[in-house]
């Protein structure tokens, strides 16, 4: 499928940019000259990033659909693993729109901040073409010559905590499961979600644990359903931090309807399981869909953008089969949450 979706907007962007005619076996491109070109929004991310049913996929669609809004061409680029080759294909788009297309506007959205320290050691690449933006998602780093948009979650994740404790019955053991100790904004999810947990006084245990030591741990779905087995009885409830290594979580809780909460993260996840009480929805694409927008429309983007819970950006997602009782505890600490947050954040 990743192939297919790569095929079409492949040729969406040929067919919309130039008229073609075939001789035999070739097919000849010509330009239309006469035909005033778009601007680009470029989507790069690791390769096999996509896919996750969450996260980084609602980020996609958000900045299709800003692109769309806007009448921009839009292209996914897939960064290879090797370090290089993702260097290389980063100044291939660079050289193509500075000498080939030099009267366009290009945005670069890098998907997520586990590039940053490819962009450190390859900086000048950032400034290399005048009319080319870059927009770095979910990092606190302003060092960088790029812009960088980020959402906070310490808010909602207390907001999360609350939740649990005062909306959920027996709830004394917790698993917070994460795909990687060094996934951006781990901390204040984290950090957030704890909090909660103590000032509620419930007296429920946290246990966390990581599927990789390294930058992966985000698509072990089978994992996770493997580990379900001996989790279910011992823990409550599970806080999967884990990208669409949640999935195995999710099948478990459906083969087994008694079995522990699995909370929803970044995305409405209650289809996947009988099991989700609420969703912790993190509006990535939205937040995407509307900087792609404001760029567009010649609105001075900040160099560096950080939105609280205020913004409304973050929200709690009871599921439709629970109880009334939730939704309205959801939004019972909201006052509390931001204050928090703006605390933890130095806002």
């Amino acid at each position: 499928m990743k192939f297919c979706r790569r095929v079409v907007t492949v040729l969406s962007l040929l067919l919309s940019l130039l008229s073609c005619r075939k001789e035999g076996n070739v097919i000849y491109i010509d330009p239309d000259e006469d035909k005033e070109l778009p601007d680009l929004v470029y989507f790069v991310t690791r390769k096999g990033a996509l896919g996750d049913v969450g996260y980084m996929d609602d980020m996609y669609r958000g900045a299709v659909r800003g692109a769309q809004d806007c009448g921009l061409l839009f292209s996914l680029v897939e960064l290879p693993s090797d370090t290089l080759k993702a260097v290389s294909t980063i100044e291939y788009m660079l050289d193509y729109m500075q000498n080939e297309e030099p009267e366009r506007r290009a945005l670069i959205i890098l998907a997520n901040d586990s590039l940053e320290p490819l962009l450190h050691r390859y900086d000048a690449l950032l400034t290399r073409a005048s009319n080319v933006d870059f927009l770095l998602t979910e990092s606190d780093d302003t060092t960088l010559p790029a812009h960088t948009l980020k959402i906070l979650q310490y808010g909602i994740y207390y907001q999360a905590g609350r939740l649990v404790a005062d909306g959920l019955d027996d709830v004394d053991e917790i698993l917070i499961a994460s795909a990687n100790p060094d996934i951006p904004g781990l901390d204040g999810m984290t950090g957030g979600f704890s909090a909660a947990i103590e000032d509620s006084g419930s007296g429920s245990e946290l246990t966390s644990i990581c599927f990789s030591q390294t930058t992966g741990g985000f698509d072990d779905a089978s994992t996770a359903y493997k580990m379900s087995y001996s989790l279910d009885g011992k823990f409550d409830l599970v806080l999967p931090l884990c990208g669409g290594t949640a999935q195995g979580f999710f099948r478990y809780n459906r083969e087994n309807p008694g079995s522990f909460y699995t909370l929803g993260v970044d995305c409405d996840m209650q289809l996947y399981s009988p099991r989700v009480p609420f969703s912790i929805v993190k509006h990535i694409g939205d937040a995407v869909q509307d900087w792609i927008c404001d760029w567009w429309g010649g609105v001075e983007m900040p160099s560096h953008q950080v939105l609280d819970l205020s913004s409304g950006y973050s929200e709690l997602v009871v599921s439709d089969s629970f109880d009334e009782r939730l939704t309205a505890l959801a939004g019972r600490y909201y006052d509390k949450a931001l204050e928090e947050e703006r605390k933890y954040a130095g806002l």
